[in-house]
């Protein structure tokens, strides 16, 4: 749990670790695990084979760095993270896999989301300006979905060769909830 802004793994490869405790969260690790208050600089770092998860990170944890790393083989996925650190995300990292996104669904402040896979459990209502980058991939669990409220802002501008997808985890129609936009724009007439 240690807080230090000097916690920092470069050009570092951490394998075959990982524990699963099937009743038991708090005793859930990855490769690499955040508490709650915990923070690291991840950088050209090669995270793989584990019983879990690559990057397990709780609320209240936070990436200082995060570029290049390849994260593969996991018996879960990737990694699991708090929607919070999805900004801190960089678009020249590999996942072999989706990133699991368990909770925290408010878009409360104006972020970017990389061009990275990712599994959200749950409803996001946006608040504030989201921005997804080219070649996104967000899948959504049963019922849950994607809400812009009056005063959020969403844009999602994909390209021919990076599209953006939205859906759900299953490809059952119905499974998820969709897009909702909500507006209260008044354009003077």
């Amino acid at each position: 749990e240690s807080g230090s802004p000097l916690n920092a793994l470069n050009f570092t490869e951490v394998r075959y670790a990982g524990l699963w405790n099937e009743g038991t969260d708090s005793l859930r690790q990855g490769n690499i695990t955040l508490k709650a208050s915990g923070q690291l600089a991840l950088r050209n770092c090669s995270v793989a084979i584990g019983t879990t998860y690559g990057l397990l990170a709780r609320p209240g944890s936070r990436l200082t760095a995060f570029e290049s790393n390849r994260f593969s083989t996991f018996t879960r996925a990737p990694m699991s993270i708090p929607m919070a650190l999805m900004p801190a995300l960089d678009n020249a990292s590999i996942y072999d896999g989706y990133i699991t996104v368990p909770n925290l669904g408010n878009v409360t402040t104006d972020v970017v989301w990389p061009a990275a896979p990712f599994d959200i459990g749950v409803n996001v209502d946006v608040s504030a300006y989201l921005t997804i980058q080219a070649g996104a991939d967000l899948r959504f669990a049963n019922s849950r979905g994607m809400t812009v409220t009056p005063t959020g802002t969403i844009t999602a501008v994909g390209t021919v060769a990076r599209r953006i997808y939205f859906r759900g985890t299953d490809e059952t129609a119905g499974l998820w909830r969709g897009i909702t936009v909500s507006s209260t724009y008044d354009s003077g007439g």
